[in-house]
């Protein structure tokens, strides 16, 4: 190509390693989130077999709730429709939708493991981690990411209350998040 013939061309577009989808870091981080969801819900399907607690499954209906994020300008208001499917007090799926932090509705798949409970004058407050995925968001023209947090669970005799906290992705370019979601018991 002649100088000339380069000269017309547009410049390359520049972009900060961290936003760019094909760094070799953020790939690695995207194949190990895809690793640990694999590993993770084979460890749930043994562990769920193998539980000595384990219940008849129950089912409850997510109603979503409302968030604070780290950052300013996001929806803090989710109402969401998801069903969860519980095992035991230990291991529940979940898949649905919700009203995502960008005003956009998002669907989300994700498996839950609450080990530990804390004992509390309305019962016992189970608490432990999540991981899945969600889409519906600006990163990636809303595909689907992967998704994990912090996660602590009271669960009524007909109603739940869930507080989830998603830490902040740079990578993502997400905002850290505290949400309290409701749910109902599916009778």
């Amino acid at each position: 190509m002649s100088a000339r013939a380069r000269s017309a061309c547009p410049p390359e577009p520049t972009r900060p390693l961290d936003t760019d989808i094909h760094t070799p870091a953020l790939c690695v981080f995207v194949l190990m989130l895809r690793m640990a969801v694999v590993a993770a819900l084979l460890l749930i399907l043994a562990a769920a077999k193998c539980s000595a607690q384990t219940m008849p499954a129950q089912y409850w209906l997510n109603l979503g709730g409302v968030s604070a994020h780290a950052r300013a300008g996001m929806n803090n208001t989710n109402p969401a429709l998801m069903i969860e499917a519980r095992w035991s007090d230990t291991y529940a799926a979940m898949a649905g939708v919700l009203f995502n932090s960008q005003s956009h509705l998002s669907r989300v798949l994700a498996l839950s493991v609450t080990p530990y409970s804390i004992n509390t004058a309305i019962g016992p407050v189970h608490t432990g981690a999540f991981i899945g995925g969600v889409d519906g968001y600006d990163y990636r023209n809303g595909q689907a990411i992967p998704a994990g947090g912090l996660l602590a669970e009271w669960r009524g005799s007909s109603a739940g209350l869930s507080l989830v906290y998603v830490p902040q992705v740079s990578a993502l370019r997400s905002s850290a998040v505290l949400t309290l979601m409701f749910k109902v018991l599916i009778p």
